[in-house]
């Protein structure tokens, strides 16, 4: 009889604690994904598409990386999203002219009329006068794949983030954001 109800307070813990172990899953995200921040994974896509300059001052520097100045042209790296131009003529009040959306970006460089920029693993070799009086065209670039290697999985963009443990120890490609459970989206380690 003893024995029946040690079982029985036994189970009426079990079955009294597990709000307490669903409450503990939703924070550490250890066992059960419906609870897990939500992985963005690099799109091959992505870097298929030829990238559309947007003429204007309609897209925020978001994350500044590196500067290249080229007489009175300053151009921005937006770091991982693209490039900024801005007209820099009048230097106490420079323009935008206009912003060069290309994932991956983080370096640059001028050389005979073109610029040299990477989307990754890929090389871009710009036209840089077409790029500036809006001539641009499928023309106006040369793009050679694949001639660097993906960095690590750099810990800032994933940083915050709740995952499973087995998401970040397979052999997943490269994690660029996150999307959290409270609906925020995080992409190189920026809220958009």
């Amino acid at each position: 009889m003893q024995l029946r109800i040690l079982a029985f307070l036994s189970l009426a813990t079990l079955v009294g604690c597990y709000p307490f172990s669903q409450e503990w899953h939703e924070k550490t995200c250890e066992y059960d994904d419906q609870y897990c921040d939500t992985p963005i994974y690099l799109n091959p896509d992505d870097l298929q598409r030829l990238p559309i300059p947007v003429y204007g001052n309609s897209v925020p520097l978001r994350r500044p990386g590196k500067l290249l100045q080229s007489g009175d042209l300053l151009i921005v790296n937006d770091r991982y999203s693209g490039y900024h131009f801005m007209d820099i003529s009048d230097r106490q009040n420079p323009l935008r002219i206009g912003f060069y959306p290309l994932t991956g970006a983080t370096e640059l460089t001028i050389s005979n009329g073109y610029l040299y920029v990477n989307s990754f693993t890929d090389l871009y070799a710009i036209r840089l006068a077409d790029l500036l009086d809006a001539s641009y065209s499928s023309d106006s670039v040369k793009r050679l794949t694949d001639q660097f290697s993906l960095p690590p999985q750099p810990s800032e963009w994933i940083e915050g983030a709740t995952f499973k443990y087995e998401v970040l120890r397979q052999n997943h490609p490269l994690i660029i954001g996150y999307d959290t459970t409270d609906g925020r989206r995080f992409l190189y380690g920026v809220q958009q």
